[in-house]
Order: structure tokens, then C-alpha cells, then sequence
């Protein structure tokens, strides 16, 4: 029986190096991998002196307070020893080591999957073709797989969640870190019918080297990498790599369809030039009628464009009342008429404290004008649960634990996580190290 904690602790010292895999596929288990003293293995050349000080240095007690925390969070701990591994990554030098999932686990298994990746700064063009090629994937019942990202990423999910097929996101951080709150409602809904994953600790945040690490899973797990736009450079073109080294079929949108430079380079160097969804689905089962890619005049769906949505369309797409989306719904629409990209306001993996907002300087200005954080405070309030109004009315600015909060609420541990947890999505609470909770 496969052994979590240790897993963990082997992912928290090795995790995403060669040096781990390499061990794996020797003994088998992370709990065989422990047995060894590290500094034999050293010695015969399994792995280097950094990772022997790593392995040797594997701190259990962190690794069974991060099983823990995945218990309380109800997220899925998937190891190379599990019934829900996909047998794509095992085939992978770096395979992850342990998998983090929030949603249903079996659509990493899934016989048919297909990566859709792209820029974050799409045209409407490319958005439209994203959407589109997930969806007529979804159809035929083929789980798209992305990264989560605005943009392409984002199109592809949305398009994958309208058919059978549904979708696997790959993150590039922890699943408890508050990455890209914009898109809230979307990871909500895959949680519910696709999967949420990621290699990393649960509240780590990105970092330099975690989205080449995240584009190896994309490219991985999946039979197929279509790169529906990108510069020059980019991840996307990395995801490309990686599926070309793990001899995956890579599908370059036509430039007949729209052009970008980062797809003309892909089809110079043999991708396939996609103008059809069906072109890919061919790669799976039989298409059967064509699914041309090119704009014949649709507008980008309006779950992609919030500023064309009234509040009440925005929160039926999304499957949530008006007071709870009109927080993001203005947000969301803010962000897009700005053309800003909101992955650069992710908040730090250290996560220090949030200084509290300046308050109006007088009567005037508040009564005057626009007071969107009034507005958007009355609306979450308004659209929470009793049990996440009540930990929020309880939430301070300093850290507090989960016995303290229990105590104020009168609220059992399972209800404040549960709790703890929605407010952290709508981007109205904070985790800290220690099961511990802030106001955001």
C-alpha cells in the first residue's frame, strides 16, 4: 500500500529533478527509496551530492503536516503507487513525484487527452479558435488539458467545460495559493467536473522555474499539443519542446486562421498546421464532420468577455447568484477594458500581510462617487453562507489558528475549513502556514 507521507517528503526534497525519477524507477516506492542510506547512494552514482543532502535532510513531520492539510482541504494526494496515475508521466525522467488534485482525480487517466495552450494576450481571433477546438474536443469526448492561465489557457478550459469531455488544469503553483482570483468561478467549475492539478506544496506560490515544470505535466499527459497563438517566445513554445522530446503530435493554428509568429516557427520546424478541430480529433477516434477553425463572424463568447455581460448573464454563466459574482463580475470587466494582466498581481509565495485599504478622505468623495469597495464588501457578505459570514465577521488581520477560531464561532474544524476555504476563492480570506486564517 502506497505511503503518502513519504511520498510527500520525497517530493518536497527531489521533486521535479531526474534524480528522483531515477530512484523511483529503481526501488519502486519512496518508502524503499528511504530505507537507503543516502550517502551509498551517493557512492554508487545514483544520484548527485546535493540531491544526497536533500534526501538525507527530508523533513517527515513538514511532510505529514502537507498530507494533512490536503485531508482537511479534501484534495487528493496521487503518488507513482496510485490507481490515478497517469501512466504518461511515469514514461517522463522528472516524473512528478506526487500529484495534488482537487476535483475527480480519474480525468487524469482519461484514454483520450489533449493539450490547448497558447499566449496570455490573445486576439479575438485565436480566443475564438481556442474555444471552439475544446469545445468540438469536449464533444467527441476528449478532456482538453492547460494551464489555467488568462488568455488561450482560459479559453480552452471554458471550451472543454460546454461537452462530456471536460478538462484537467495544471497549475503552476500550490492549489491553496490564491493564484489568478479572477478566475474563481472558472476553477470552481473544474473542480467540479474536470480536475485542478499540481506537482507543487499546497500553498507554495510560482516561481521562476514552476511554469517550465507545469508545461512538462501539460505536455506529458497529453497525445496531442495544439499552440493556438504565441510570440516569438514563450511558454507555450517550451510546452512544445516537451511534447516534441516526448514524441507527441504538435498542431500549430494556421496562420490562415490568424497569424503569429510562434505558430509560423512551429510549422517551419514540421507541426502540423491546424485549421480544423477535426484534424486533431482524428488523432483520437473518427471526427466525422469537419470543424473549421476561422472566424465565419462569431464573437467571443461572452463568458470570455465579461465587459459585454450584464450581471445577471455574468452570474448564470458561471452558475452563481448576482451578489455573489458582482465582486469579480466588476473586476473581471475592469480588467479586461483595461487590457492589464492580472497574473502580475499574485500575491508572493511569503504571503506577508496586506495593508488595509485607505479610507475615504471625506463624506464627499464617498457619497459622490463610485465606492466599488463598499459596494463589492455588502455584496460578499450578502451572498455568503451563515457559517462563512460567520468566520468572516471572526477574521482579524493578524493570523489566527483553527482552535482559536473554533472557539469564536461555536463553528466543528470540518465547518471553518469548509468555510475557510470558500472565502480564500472569493478573495476574501487569507491562509498562513499552520492552518491559520486572515482576513485578505
Amino acid at each position: 500500500m502506497e505511503n503518502i507521507v513519504e511520498w510527500i517528503r520525497l517530493s518536497v526534497s527531489l521533486g521535479g529533478t531526474n534524480a528522483g525519477g531515477a530512484l523511483v524507477r529503481k526501488y519502486g516506492s519512496a518508502e524503499k527509496i528511504f530505507e537507503e542510506d543516502p550517502e551509498l547512494l551517493y557512492r554508487a552514482g545514483d544520484i548527485s551530492a546535493d540531491a544526497a543532502k536533500k534526501l538525507a535532510g527530508a523533513n517527515r513531520a513538514k511532510a505529514q503536516g502537507i498530507a494533512s492539510e490536503c485531508r482537511n482541504f479534501g484534495w487528493s494526494v496521487i503518488t507513482p503507487e496510485s490507481a490515478y496515475y497517469p501512466s504518461e508521466l511515469k514514461k517522463i525522467s522528472d516524473l512528478p513525484l506526487v500529484l495534488y488534485v482537487c476535483g475527480d482525480p480519474s480525468f487524469l487517466i482519461a484514454e483520450h487527452k489533449a493539450a490547448v495552450v497558447g499566449t496570455r494576450k490573445p486576439s479575438d481571433i485565436s480566443i475564438i479558435a481556442a474555444y471552439k477546438l475544446s469545445a468540438a474536443l469536449s464533444e467527441k469526448g476528449i478532456t482538453t488539458v492547460s494551464g489555467g492561465a488568462i488568455g488561450i489557457d482560459r479559453a480552452s478550459h471554458e471550451g472543454a467545460l460546454t461537452g462530456p469531455g471536460s478538462t484537467v488544469c495544471v497549475l503552476g503553483n500550490g492549489l491553496g495559493f490564491n493564484y489568478l482570483p479572477e478566475r474563481v468561478f472558472l476553477r470552481r467549475r473544474i473542480e467540479k467536473n474536470g480536475a485542478v492539478v499540481s506537482e507543487m506544496e499546497p500553498f507554495e506560490g510560482p516561481r521562476q522555474y514552476s511554469f517550465p515544470r507545469r508545461n512538462r505535466i501539460i505536455a506529458a499527459l497529453s497525445k496531442t499539443l495544439t499552440v493556438v497563438e504565441s510570440g516569438a517566445k514563450g511558454g507555450s513554445l517550451i510546452s512544445a519542446d516537451y511534447a516534441v522530446k516526448y514524441n507527441k503530435r504538435v498542431f500549430a493554428l494556421s496562420p490562415g486562421v490568424y497569424p503569429s509568429r510562434g505558430c509560423e516557427k512551429l510549422i517551419n520546424e514540421g507541426a502540423v498546421e491546424l485549421s480544423d478541430a477535426s484534424q486533431v480529433i482524428n488523432r483520437y477516434i473518427s471526427s466525422g464532420a469537419p470543424v473549421p477553425l476561422a472566424n465565419s463572424g462569431e464573437d467571443v463568447p461572452k463568458i470570455l468577455k465579461p465587459e459585454s455581460c450584464t450581471l445577471q448573464e455574468f452570474a448564470s454563466l458561471n452558475g452563481v447568484t448576482p451578489s455573489e459574482a458582482l465582486p469579480l463580475f466588476e473586476t473581471l470587466a475592469h480588467t479586461e477594458k483595461a487590457g492589464s494582466d492580472p497574473q502580475t498581481k499574485a500575491a508572493p509565495a511569503s504571503k506577508p500581510e496586506k495593508k488595509a485599504a485607505p479610507k475615504p478622505k471625506t463624506k464627499k468623495t464617498e457619497y459622490t462617487e463610485p465606492n466599488n469597495i463598499l459596494k463589492e464588501n455588502v455584496a460578499r457578505t450578502q451572498g455568503l453562507s451563515p457559517a462563512e459570514k460567520t468566520l468572516y465577521m471572526c477574521l482579524g488581520k493578524d493570523p489566527e489558528s483553527l482552535d482559536r477560531l473554533a472557539e469564536k464561532t461555536g463553528l466543528s474544524v470540518p465547518q471553518l475549513m469548509s468555510a475557510a476555504t470558500a472565502l480564500e476563492l472569493m478573495e476574501l480570506a487569507a491562509s498562513h502556514p499552520g492552518n491559520r486564517f486572515s482576513l485578505k
